[in-house]
């Protein structure tokens, strides 16, 4: 499922960023519906399992995004060492 981009993977962070503080702050729309049809007794146990779900998106999205710039260095180092004058024996 990855990202495809780093732009795009940012994009996805930065949305699921605000998704948690839509939990921590109790004002995620979507939250609230699937609560509304859940028993009270099982509200914090969804809330604290729906973030933890976007904790994770969070981290693959961090951790893709340090991927794909670490390949973009290498293939950076590789054209500059592929351009650069011969050395002497």
């Amino acid at each position: 499922m990855g990202c495809w981009s780093v732009p795009r993977c940012r994009g996805g962070r930065a949305e699921w960023l605000e998704k948690v503080r839509e939990i921590d702050t109790g004002t995620s729309a979507m939250l609230e519906k699937r609560l509304a049809h859940a028993p009270k007794s099982e509200h914090a146990s969804i809330r604290v399992y729906k973030r933890y779900t976007y904790e994770g998106l969070i981290a693959r999205a961090e951790h893709e995004i340090e991927w794909a710039e670490r390949g973009l260095r290498l293939i950076d180092e590789l054209i500059k060492a592929d351009s650069a004058p011969p050395t002497a024996p």
